[in-house]
């Protein structure tokens, strides 16, 4: 009995996965994702996405968010903001990294490593440094440091 009822949950199982993989054209209710189109093959759809060429001065886009219809950014320790169509790229003039240490060495930096929306146009960033060093008696000195801080998008500005 515990058989049968193993290979019915099987086979019921099975249908239901069979059925979600039915070819559906795309007017009758499948969708592309936003910014993205769907392209007739001879396999069936193909997902073709639509790239946007940002200006030379940005050279990468780290932590992206979405808020509010606008894209943020960091990029080599600047916050930029940026509409989805890759028009009106603005640099967030107030924001800043915090001062490396004296002690560090000089290719030491700041990084965001996380952004995350805090609502009513602001964000909270996660950044960390690593700025060991040698003493004067050559041991090594673990100088890390990570921040938490809320900074306004409109500004720049560390709330």
């Amino acid at each position: 009995m515990k058989k049968m009822t193993a290979i019915a949950v099987i086979a019921a199982l099975s249908v239901g996965l069979l059925a979600g993989c039915k070819q559906t054209d795309n007017a009758a209710g499948g969708s592309a994702p936003p910014g993205a189109s769907l392209t007739k093959s001879s396999s069936g759809y193909v997902y073709v996405p639509e790239y946007v060429q940002l200006p030379q001065e940005v050279t990468a886009v780290a932590n992206p968010q979405l808020i509010n219809g606008v894209l943020y950014f960091v990029d080599s320790g600047r916050l930029y903001s940026v509409g989805p169509d890759g028009t009106a790229l603005n640099l967030i003039e107030g924001f800043t990294l915090p001062e490396v240490p004296s002690t560090a060495p000089e290719d030491a930096a700041w990084s965001v490593d996380h952004m995350v929306d805090a609502g009513g146009g602001y964000v909270w960033l996660c950044e960390s440094g690593y700025f060991g060093y040698l003493d004067e008696d050559e041991n090594y000195i673990d100088d890390t440091r990570l921040t938490v801080r809320k900074v306004s998008l409109s500004d720049g500005s560390t709330v």
